[in-house]
């Protein structure tokens, strides 16, 4: 993909531009990359469509400073990728983390949205107290998000073989009983656990040679970006608060089905 540098918010972002008509912004999840949307983008610029499809703040060939990671800290990064390319407006798709950001934007930005989709990852309404310590009272330590708010902890962990987190992380089930047991079961995420008994028996979900971008982008930039976003979600609870809990736009939810 051809990147472009563009200044938005105080920083400076990986962005792939491509096509014609109405702008599409398309936000990538964790651990991720513009990339993700590789094959996705030729088939919008093909349906009369502009994509614009940044490495989020504290990914790839986007800066990663050590702050700035809040919902509304990114949303703004994004409108400023608008203003930047004198677009008024856009639909704003996300996945995983980019879905939480497309619906905070909607939420801050109304003007700015044209719609907003989100691929697993649903409008949450606030929950009455921090969700940081409401998966540690659940689930104790073992949640990732739990694990993950430990400064360095999970960045050792994973930078100390990349290509093992990779092959860990984007693989599919065994099988669909099995994913199915495992979400009846209730049991935690612990992403520590997985990624230190290894590459499980369901296959990779993606080519070798998709595979190996993520490898070799990570291996160069590390995991801290990306880990800061969960760090951020109790600000992201408290400046959630006082925002319009209902989206007021064409919306689109797109989930799987065990």
């Amino acid at each position: 993909m051809d990147m472009h540098r563009l200044r938005t918010n105080g920083i400076e972002l990986g962005v792939a531009i491509s096509g014609e008509g109405p702008a599409v912004m398309l936000c990538h999840g964790w651990p991720e990359l513009a990339y993700s949307w590789s094959n996705q983008i030729p088939a919008l610029n093909a349906a009369g469509y502009r994509t614009i499809a940044p490495d989020l703040r504290g990914f790839g060939g986007s800066d990663a400073p050590d702050s700035g990671y809040s919902v509304g800290d990114i949303s703004a990064d994004l409108i400023g990728l608008l203003e930047a390319l004198d677009l008024p407006s856009a639909v704003f798709v996300g996945h995983d983390w980019g879905g939480a950001v497309v619906w905070g934007v909607t939420q801050r930005y109304p003007d700015q949205v044209r719609g907003v989709v989100s691929l697993n990852t649903p409008h949450y309404p606030v929950a009455p107290v921090p969700p940081i310590s409401i998966q540690r009272r659940r689930h104790g330590d073992n949640h990732y998000w739990v694990h993950f708010q430990e400064p360095g902890a999970a960045e050792e962990l994973f930078e100390g073989d990349v290509e093992r987190f990779f092959r860990t992380m984007f693989r599919s089930p065994a099988s669909a009983d099995a994913a199915r047991a495992f979400v009846e079961s209730g049991k935690p995420v612990d992403l520590k656990s997985a990624f230190e008994r290894g590459p499980g028996s369901g296959h990779i979900v993606m080519s070798e040679e998709d595979l190996d971008v993520y490898i070799e982008t990570y291996e160069r930039t590390g995991f801290r970006g990306g880990l800061n976003y969960y760090r951020s979600m109790d600000m992201n609870w408290e400046q959630s608060r006082d925002l319009d809990p209902i989206i007021r736009h064409p919306a689109l939810m797109i989930s799987a089905e065990l």
